[in-house]
């Protein structure tokens, strides 16, 4: 599936963050909705206010799973390969880099 971040990357106080809802498969491809909240995501979550692996009031038992995706990367030849991982992989490439990924907490 195909997702945009419009709406779902914040800048504030000199970081960049991406809601937890960019990565989770339950979410719609529009964004804002989702299984466990079909009427619209709350702020806190979409914000991170919230970590969604754990209860929220009115997300009948849907919680965040991980959604595995594709991702292009440019190896140092020049030559675009895609690679399978998970978020959590993504993530971590991306901290071990020294990339500040935003998820660090509110």
């Amino acid at each position: 599936m195909n997702r945009t971040l419009s709406g779902d990357v914040q800048f504030s106080n000199g970081e960049l963050g991406i809601s937890q809802c960019v990565w989770c498969r339950h979410r719609s491809a529009g964004g804002q909705r989702c299984r466990a909240f079909p009427a619209g995501i709350p702020v806190e979550i979409l914000r991170n206010r919230h970590d969604h692996r754990h209860p929220f009031d009115g997300d009948h038992g849907v919680r965040f799973e991980p959604e595995v995706m594709d991702i292009e990367y440019i190896d140092i030849e020049g030559d675009a390969e895609f690679v399978t991982m998970s978020p959590e992989l993504a993530l971590a490439a991306a901290r071990s880099a020294g990339v500040k990924t935003g998820d660090e907490g509110p």
